[in-house]
């Protein structure tokens, strides 16, 4: 090392030597600093306190039922069953080509007939409706939550392929979403129950035209495609009323190109009446019983609902 460096580090130390503080004056420093510490750490602590809350509270979101098992609903087959929306072989007309010669008014007016005789629950708006779609070999599909006044948030899960897909409906309250990515941003609220929905037939049909009017100029198809959209989301995921149910049964039959099917099929297998419907390369069908013409689900998946108090409820079976 060169003596010019060395000279510059005992003149360092020196300096150095010369400005430390007094042992009394250390103390007093040193308590100054530990009580400085103890304030900050106080002022972290309440920070991170804050912050905690304000992330829990960003991220609040219903109580998850435990996804794994989805209840036994029903019982597999025990014997061969003909696949879902086929028809049996008819004579003189070959498989899957039978058409009921009953107007389609005849069979949904039983249909509303059964539907109006329902239990008629009026639902509190701080619950849920509770749906479930259930496959042919018994197990369920999907299960929903859906807050009643859509001021709550609801839940979802879908199954497919053993894998359980989990997904939340933010809730909507003055305007504005109470939770998820979007919290505080504009919303409508989208309630599971609509009190005013019509309980007539007449009111029904008017009410679904309306509701549909921004297709007037558009293809005829077009028109019957959107009203039956909102035809098989009133009947599969809202609380319908015993009247209400009734009434959009037989507002149906008003729909053009609706038909009658002898010995249609649905999900899980079993014989009934079809109300089907085609708009474009698509189809709808609804499935009743063949002689209560109870509502029995659609060639795709059978639909169950309940209103239960909280996300999570199940029915009893």
């Amino acid at each position: 090392m060169s003596d010019l460096i060395e000279q510059q580090l005992r003149d360092l130390f020196a300096a150095e030597a010369d400005a430390a503080p007094r042992p009394a004056d250390l103390v007093m420093s040193t308590r100054r600093a530990a009580r400085a510490q103890r304030l900050r750490t106080g002022a972290w602590a309440l920070a991170a306190s804050v912050v905690a809350v304000v992330a829990a509270a960003t991220a609040v979101w219903p109580p998850a039922p435990e996804p794994v098992p989805f209840p036994q609903v029903a019982s597999p087959p025990t014997e061969p069953v003909r696949a879902p929306g086929t028809l049996s072989a008819t004579p003189g007309y070959g498989p899957g080509t039978r058409l009921s010669m009953r107007p389609v008014a005849q069979v949904l007016d039983l249909a509303a007939g059964t539907a109006a005789k329902a239990a008629d629950v009026l639902p509190d708006p701080g619950q849920f409706l509770y749906t479930r779609t259930v496959g042919r070999d018994g197990r369920i599909l999907t299960e929903r939550w859906y807050s009643i006044d859509g001021t709550r948030d609801g839940l979802g899960f879908n199954v497919q392929d053993g894998e359980i897909d989990r997904f939340a409906f933010p809730g909507c309250r003055d305007g504005r979403y109470v939770s998820g990515p979007d919290q505080g941003g504009p919303c409508e609220a989208d309630p599971a129950y609509l009190p005013d929905l019509p309980e007539e037939a007449e009111s029904m049909a008017r009410y679904l035209n309306l509701s549909n009017a921004h297709q007037d100029d558009a293809p005829a198809q077009n028109k019957t495609n959107s009203i039956a959209k909102d035809m098989w989301t009133l009947g599969s995921s809202r609380y319908l009323r015993p009247a209400q149910r009734a009434a959009l049964f037989q507002a149906a039959a008003r729909i053009p190109g609706i038909t009658v099917v002898d010995d249609a099929v649905d999900a899980a297998g079993r014989t009934g009446t079809g109300v089907t419907w085609t708009f474009g390369k698509g189809r709808a069908m609804w499935v009743f019983d063949p002689k209560t013409f109870a509502y029995l689900g659609s060639d795709l998946d059978t639909t169950e609902q309940a209103v239960v108090n909280e996300v999570g409820d199940r029915p009893a079976r």
